[in-house]
């Protein structure tokens, strides 16, 4: 099976702590800023920060979450898709079929947020185009994984925090994924979508092989 769009990163950025509360707080300053300044588009900054945020917090691929400019079938999530009750999504997953996906807590306040100003059609996307063009079109068609690059770019640019390099979208699936794995190889895998738990482990050998020490220490110890 090919990789996603967004797989196919070649430095394998992994979001830190740091780096996901930094890209958190330009995101939401964004919102602040656009109800008090008429250069800040509101609908944008709203959903920007939706979008970073559940990036962060689900685990998903941005193949999963916005369209792909080559592939009709992937044209991104739609509201009908997503249970913010529940805290789940039902996302065209990497083997082209709808799999259910969490929305961990901190992801449910911005996109209920959004939902609210935004107030969609079930068929909208979750993350549409705002340009004039699109918005002649019913339903408003999704932005692509590259504009969801854009976006993460520029909302680095603005950031008051310098980042190595800009983070991309991926790579906030890979820090969610290395933190749950530090302390639950099972739940990454789970989070993750994973069919088995040896690609987890293959994703992330160095913290797989950080835990056997760990464990094997203990062991050793306790003798």
């Amino acid at each position: 099976m090919p990789a996603l769009e967004d797989e196919t990163e070649t430095d394998q950025q992994y979001w830190t702590t740091r780096d996901r509360d930094a890209i958190y707080a330009t995101a939401t300053a964004r919102v602040d800023d656009a109800g008090e300044s008429d250069d800040v588009d509101r609908t944008a900054a709203y959903r920007d920060q939706a979008l970073v945020f559940l990036l962060a917090y689900s685990g998903a691929r941005s193949a999963e979450l916005v369209a792909v400019s080559d592939d009709e079938e992937r044209n991104g999530l739609r509201w009908r898709h997503v249970d913010l009750e529940a805290g789940t999504m039902q996302v065209f997953g990497k083997n082209r079929s709808r799999e259910s996906a969490p929305i961990l807590d901190d992801a449910l306040r911005p996109l209920r947020r959004w939902k609210q100003l935004r107030e969609p059609d079930e068929n909208e996307a979750v993350f549409p185009r705002l340009d004039n063009a699109a918005k002649a079109l019913d339903p408003t068609p999704s932005i692509t994984t590259q504009s969801a690059r854009d976006i993460l770019a520029k909302l680095c640019e603005w950031s008051d925090y310098e980042f190595e390099d800009p983070l991309k979208p991926h790579g906030a699936r890979r820090g969610l994924g290395r933190e749950i794995y530090r302390e639950n190889p099972q739940l990454a895998q789970d989070v993750l979508r994973h069919k088995s738990i040896e690609t987890t482990h293959e994703g992330y050998a160095q913290e797989a092989a950080k835990r056997t020490r760990d464990e094997a220490n203990d062991i050793i110890g306790k003798q």
